[in-house]
């Protein structure tokens, strides 16, 4: 099992050593064509700029990879730049960096340590990061104020993937702690490596569905949380994402959340008819077996599609982007949200 990141937005960075400026422009791409029609793009917006240098990666396993010094010292840009890619093992990424010359050479070593440092700067600046965990979804939240959110982290049963996986990848970009940790539903590949990541004492508060409040005792067992840690939602919340203790109710004051820049909105699913369905169905006989996680369940398959069908379903502003997580809805949830929010569930990208 291996991490595999993107960028979802485009990040900037700039670093100054003795009046030059260097400026980091990070993109996600797809293609050697979208690579180089950001570059030009960059190369026109920038025409009075010395040096416009770019690195970029594309494939899973790196298999394109391309950089330009473009007149700089051969080495002391591109490659410089294509290595803080390879050195935060990001995929399908574009790094470019502007230089304008400040009258003062830098010598080979202050050109490799000025190109570096803007790039890396530009990737913690790009506010969300799809982190690949296997079986799963895991997304890295970055707010402005510099706290930190995960939503969702994979998980496989036989396999440690919090402490093994996620730890690392945490602490290798500064992340001593998560401010928040949302779960969209209990199913394994989900919740399981936000519990273990929960055990090795990195998250702070932990975010599930209203649902799954009966379950309460379970979860802190698995997790190694307190119940004043565990915060239940529902929708029509929002939590402010400069204060991850902060939930509040929005429904009847639509002007709130607009205010909030950067947030998590909770759309699905609602109080009272899905809360009492799930809840209902478990104390009829479908609930967790003593041994197995609360995620694992007996009567697996209409449990399981309960628990679908109650997935948390989050509208997130992060970095000025908006994304919408919808866990593992089906179609009729669907159906049924579109006719609830109709031009609500815009969004800049779709998890």
């Amino acid at each position: 099992m291996s991490e595999y990141k993107i960028v979802a937005k485009p990040g900037v960075g700039e670093f100054v050593d003795k009046k030059s400026r260097f400026i980091a422009h990070v993109y996600a791409i797809d293609s050697e064509e979208q690579a180089q029609g950001y570059i030009e793009e960059l190369k026109k917006k920038y025409w009075d700029a010395r040096h416009n240098c770019y690195g970029y990666v594309l494939g899973k396993n790196n298999e394109t990879q391309r950089f330009s010094d473009d007149g700089e010292p051969s080495g002391t840009a591109g490659k410089p730049i294509l290595e803080v890619i390879k050195g935060n093992d990001i995929h399908n990424i574009l790094i470019v960096v502007t230089r304008y010359f400040g009258g003062t050479l830098l010598g080979t070593g202050g050109l490799i340590r000025a190109y570096t440092k803007s790039s890396q700067d530009g990737i913690e600046n790009a506010s969300i990061v799809f982190v690949d965990v296997g079986q799963g979804d895991c997304m890295h939240i970055k707010a402005k104020d510099g706290k930190n959110y995960l939503v969702d982290g994979g998980g496989k049963i036989d396999y440690d993937l919090g402490k093994k996986m996620l730890k690392p990848y945490l602490l290798k970009n500064g992340v001593r702690r998560l401010d928040g940790a949302f779960v969209t539903h209990l199913h394994t590949d989900h919740y399981k490596g936000v519990a273990e990541l929960c055990r090795e004492g990195m998250v702070k508060k932990l975010f599930l569905y209203e649902g799954n409040r009966d379950k309460t005792g379970q979860i802190c067992q698995e997790t190694g949380m307190s119940a004043e840690d565990l915060v239940f939602l529902r929708a029509g919340q929002t939590v402010s994402l400069d204060d991850a203790g902060f939930a509040k109710s929005v429904m009847n004051d639509a002007g709130f959340a607009k205010n909030m820049s950067e947030r998590v909105e909770v759309l699905w699913p609602e109080a009272g008819r899905d809360a009492g369905t799930v809840l209902q169905k478990r104390r009829q006989g479908f609930g967790t077996d003593n041994g197995s996680s609360a995620g694992e369940k007996k009567g697996q398959g209409s449990e399981e599609e309960d628990e679908n069908e109650t997935s948390l379903i989050l509208k997130i502003h992060a970095g000025g982007l908006s994304l919408l997580a919808t866990g593992d809805i089906d179609a009729a949830c669907e159906d049924r949200l579109a006719a609830k929010y109709r031009n609500g569930l815009k969004t800049d990208l779709l998890k």
